[in-house]
């Protein structure tokens, strides 16, 4: 077993400071076990007196309820995700080379995929609704605005351009998280939905699926995380 030199003890001494909050996102801290993750998570949650949203999931697939079980147990994708405005999240999903797994964001809102347009357009999902990227904001830095797009018949019109919502699903009117992502390029605001997360066998048999928000709280992480 090594011994650290009194040298090496003074330099991470010396590590031992404040983090300051870079727009508002404050630094993630490390633990070994996932269950002080969870608590320290919740009571970051509970401080906040802030408009709630809690989504629950959608779990199908072919192995037996008690492999099920197990195997999403161990996603990351949580079964009942818990998120409040002003709360900071992370990403759990790759979109493309800038907003990936593990992108940090604050959530400004909750909103019906109908009431939000972004001139990113919006990625779909095989499994649920996919994002809406790049929403423009109103002057007060939180509130979705309609994008104004034209070209019709090669004339500049105002129109107000929303997708689609699915006609009598539960998408149509379901809130889902309004993000401000720090990225690569500067913030990106994104309207985040459900996508699917599953486990296959070699023959593309699905044992587990969970459709849910492709986001969860992070103020704390679990050290060497590895999941699925």
């Amino acid at each position: 077993m090594g011994v650290a030199s009194q040298t090496a003890i003074a330099t991470f001494n010396r590590l031992r400071r404040p983090l300051p909050a870079i727009d508002g996102i404050v630094p993630t801290e490390l633990f070994p076990l996932r269950n002080e993750v969870v608590n320290a998570n919740k009571m970051r949650l509970n401080a906040l007196k802030t408009e709630q949203q809690i989504y629950e999931s959608r779990d199908t697939g072919t192995a037996t309820e008690e492999r099920r079980a197990a195997i999403l147990k161990n996603m990351v994708a949580q079964r009942a995700l818990e998120i409040k405005v002003d709360a900071q999240v992370m990403l759990i999903k790759n979109v493309d080379e800038n907003l990936v797994n593990g992108s940090v964001g604050r959530v400004l809102g909750f909103y019906m995929i109908s009431e939000v347009c972004g001139s990113g357009g919006e990625i779909s999902s095989k499994g649920g609704n996919g994002f809406i990227r790049k929403v423009l904001l109103k002057d007060d830095g939180k509130t979705p605005v309609r994008r104004k797009v034209a070209e019709r018949e090669n004339e500049d019109v105002d129109v107000d351009v929303k997708p689609k919502p699915k006609s009598n699903s539960q998408e149509s009117t379901e809130k889902f998280p309004l993000v401000e992502f720090r990225t690569p390029l500067g913030k990106e605001v994104v309207l985040v939905g459900r996508d699917e997360f599953k486990v296959e066998e070699n023959d593309g048999t699905v044992t587990a699926r969970r459709v849910q928000v492709c986001a969860t709280s992070v103020y704390e992480c679990e050290i060497a995380e590895k999941r699925v």
